[in-house]
């Protein structure tokens, strides 16, 4: 991939030059191909997911789901992990929404086909879907990079919820305690959170408060406790699985 910068330049700034409906899923979600207005042969793929096209949940405000994709994305970069695609929030054919690169990925592969040569690659993935409280961590959702055979991880909309639970398809965590890398990765994270006015103000434009104070107490504990929670097989899990 190349430089992160540029790719969140020209998911900003470049064209919308064709568009097309992915047949399955609840929401309305685009391959859409972007196109340099100086030069007609740069090209590149993202996926688009306007707010008019969110289907309304009983547990998610309407039409903020894209905004906790953005958010997702933000959080992932100040730990440094996982993997996710370049996002950023824009208008677009269908309005406002979130433009994320896409990642040509082996369509036969998930983390049901890789989890037991890799276990420990997913382990950050894992750990952020405990931090952001992830409702909906699919196999599928778990990419694996035909370039480089790198994990990234997608779909991210169901996020940040202070009383929706926890859905993941990664029970193999459980009990496991955390790297140190990991829980340091968090506190610097939680300090952030507690004290950063500037990052504090960004982060209001895409949760709320009440959503931001349960962000931080997840993250303290995790670091208090050390190690992934018990989840329970008959309401921790998504649909489907993949």
């Amino acid at each position: 991939m190349e430089n992160y910068n540029d790719i969140i330049d020209k998911l900003s700034n470049w064209n919308f030059k064709k568009i097309v409906l992915f047949p399955e899923g609840s929401n309305y979600v685009f391959l859409v191909k972007l196109q340099s207005d100086k030069n007609h042969k740069d090209e590149m793929f993202a996926i688009y997911k306007p707010a008019s096209g969110e289907r309304p949940l009983r547990d998610f405000p309407n039409k903020s789901l894209y905004l906790r994709e953005k958010f997702a994305w933000i959080i992932s970069t100040e730990l440094g992990w996982p993997n996710l695609p370049p996002l950023v929030i824009r208008d677009g054919p269908y309005g406002l929404g979130s433009l994320q690169f896409y990642i040509n990925s082996f369509t036969s592969k998930n983390y049901f086909t890789e989890r037991d040569s890799r276990l420990e690659d997913f382990i950050y993935i894992a750990a952020f879907d405990v931090l952001v409280n992830n409702s909906d961590r699919k196999a599928s959702s778990c990419l694996i990079d035909k370039n480089d055979k790198k994990i990234w991880a997608i779909d991210h909309g169901l996020t940040f919820n202070y009383f929706s639970r926890i859905r993941t398809v990664m029970f193999e965590f459980i009990g496991r305690k955390y790297p140190l890398e990991i829980m340091d990765n968090i506190k610097r994270l939680v300090y952030l959170l507690e004290n950063d006015k500037k990052f504090i103000d960004d982060t209001n434009r895409y949760i709320s408060d009440l959503e931001l104070k349960s962000l931080i107490n997840r993250g303290k504990n995790m670091v208090e406790k050390g190690s992934f929670p018990n989840l329970d097989s008959k309401i921790n899990i998504p649909w489907p699985l993949v």
